[in-house]
């Protein structure tokens, strides 16, 4: 795994859509989670704990080493629009299964970082039992593309909790998507997230900023895509995640 800290933060800092030529997997079967919603159904959510003895399964890379990190929303410099008029940050619904902005502070979720880099795995613990955050396909065009010229329009996405995991090389294109996480290096901390997204033609979407939006009922669901437009809500706001040790006092 690549560790040059400095390098790497450097390169985060950048925050541009790049495109990697890569094996590519069949697009994942099912409806999205907006038109699960339109039909009156739950959002897709986990099926089973997380197993790290699974054969299909991650490894749980957890260690002493493990830090438990916040994340908190701004929004972009010089950027009138948010959802929220003051900083927030990122809790878990349980009864929608997805993640959502509060400006509530005790409601924040603590995260377990196990490891830092691209494409990485970032942990929750619901109850007794420590989940992956995955990505989940909300929207999108004829495949999961996140890109500007994908028939149909670029693939929007939300977070939620995974049952199990699947190797990077294995996720390109399906509705389901983890390791994808950006997380700088502690010692640069307060620092911003970001995210990849493994397209179904043989290339990666990397991002280092969010959306908040609102559909559904739903308050201030986390998404990532390219542009606002692809989430089709109500309304929306871009906003920077960022990684912090601890919430502030």
């Amino acid at each position: 795994m690549f560790k040059l800290a400095t390098f790497f933060y450097s390169l985060m800092l950048a925050g541009a859509a790049s495109a990697i030529s890569l094996p590519v997997k069949g697009r994942g079967e099912g409806m999205t989670n907006a038109d699960r919603l339109k039909r009156g159904l739950p959002l897709r959510s986990l099926t089973s704990p997380y197993n790290a003895s699974r054969v299909n399964a991650a490894p749980a890379k957890r260690s002493d080493a493990n830090q438990i990190a916040y994340l908190q929303a701004v929004p972009p410099e010089a950027r009138k629009r948010s959802p929220y008029t003051q900083t927030s940050y990122l809790f878990y619904d349980r009864d929608a299964g997805i993640f959502r902005l509060t400006t509530d502070q005790t409601q924040a979720s603590p995260f377990i970082v196990p490891e830092y880099g691209v494409e990485e795995y970032l942990y929750y613990q619901r109850d007794d039992t420590v989940y992956p955050l995955c990505s989940s396909t909300w929207s999108g065009g004829e495949a999961n593309n996140m890109e500007t010229d994908n028939p149909g329009g670029s693939t929007a996405i939300v977070f939620t909790l995974c049952g199990s995991t699947r190797p990077v090389d294995q996720s390109y294109g399906t509705n389901t998507q983890t390791p994808i996480w950006t997380i700088p290096p502690r010692d640069f901390w307060p620092a911003p997230a970001g995210f990849t997204y493994h397209n179904a033609d043989e290339s990666k979407t990397q991002l280092n900023y969010f959306f908040a939006f609102i559909e559904y009922g739903l308050q201030y669901v986390l998404g990532g895509a390219i542009g606002g437009n692809d989430i089709g809500a109500d309304s929306y706001s871009q906003i920077n995640l960022r990684f912090i040790a601890s919430l502030p006092s």
